[in-house]
């Protein structure tokens, strides 16, 4: 009854308390705006308190008070900024109980544990496919909308998923940081690497199903 521990964690945004209800009201209060007893005169959305309502008007007018003490990154919330610090600390304070594996984000335990589970509750309307969070229900949707909103700044090339524009900057820069520790060869991509790698150690890891020959990538399989 005394017991200080807090075993129930709100999975939203990690926060822990000592009862199952206290959590619930958490939700309501702070992820749902419950009670909505301030309102937002910019877009009429209805918080639970006069903190909420502050926090959330920053939205509007791009304040961010909040800077990191490492780099130059400034964030409208302190939690934001302590779960960005995690960057620099290495802290992974959310652990699945399946491998093992760590993160900085509870959502992103939560993503994670669908890999156990299976679970895809996010369903693409056009095709059917589905997906394990919203984000990346978003990155798929855009192969159908042919939306490419990130852009590069040298060519003007545009891209549909924002780490595809990273990978093609090292096109301008020349940077070629995954380098074979076995002959020395640089490449721009982890994945290009590894499929390198594959001349050195032999492995063949793509079978055709039709007459069992091997192949050490999935291009090279298809055009067989």
């Amino acid at each position: 009854v005394h017991s200080s521990e807090r075993h129930f964690p709100c999975e939203l945004c990690g926060k822990k308390f000592k009862r199952k209800k206290d959590v619930k009201r958490h939700i309501l209060q702070v992820h749902e705006g419950g009670g909505e007893r301030h309102q937002c005169q910019q877009c009429g959305k209805g918080l639970s308190s006069k903190t909420a309502l502050r926090l959330h008007e920053r939205t509007h007018t791009g304040d961010k008070p909040y800077g990191c003490t490492e780099c130059e990154a400034k964030f409208s919330q302190p939690s934001a900024l302590k779960t960005h610090m995690r960057i620099h600390t290495g802290e992974k304070p959310f652990v699945c109980d399946e491998c093992g594996a760590r993160f900085t984000q509870n959502h992103m335990l939560i993503y994670h544990k669908r890999c156990h589970t299976g679970e895809r509750p996010f369903m693409c309307e056009t095709c059917g496919k589905s997906f394990a969070s919203k984000e990346y229900l978003k990155h798929h949707n855009r192969i159908h909308t042919g939306s490419k909103p990130f852009k590069c700044e040298v060519c003007f090339r545009t891209f549909a998923q924002r780490n595809s524009l990273y990978q093609h900057i090292k096109v301008h820069t020349g940077e070629r940081p995954y380098c074979c520790d076995q002959c020395g060869k640089q490449f721009t991509q982890l994945n290009a690497l590894q499929r390198h790698h594959r001349i050195h150690t032999g492995e063949k890891p793509f079978m055709c199903n039709a007459c069992g020959r091997t192949f050490t990538d999935k291009s090279t399989l298809r055009r067989h």
